[in-house]
């Protein structure tokens, strides 16, 4: 499960040393993309996930949720495989 896909309702972030939550995840989008709360704030998912078990920069998990799927990569690079092979 990618960790940004948690459940609604199950983030918490850190600001002005308090914790605050639990937000949905679009509201955690929210208050990044209205400079609320900074990038290297610190966020944790209450998710039972390896990945969410510990806070984290919120960078951290919007690089991971902009990371295109396998799938999507593989087939990208046999796209550009055929359009090599074509005259």
């Amino acid at each position: 499960m990618n960790t940004f896909d948690a459940p609604d309702g199950s983030w918490w972030y850190m600001a002005a040393q308090e914790k605050h939550g639990p937000v949905a995840t679009e509201r955690l989008q929210q208050l990044h993309a209205a400079g609320r709360i900074a990038a290297d704030t610190l966020v944790w998912c209450q998710e039972p996930s390896p990945m969410a078990a510990a806070w984290q920069p919120l960078h951290r998990v919007l690089a991971r949720r902009l990371q295109p799927p396998l799938a999507l990569l593989q087939a990208s690079a046999e796209a550009r495989a055929l359009d090599r092979q074509r005259p």
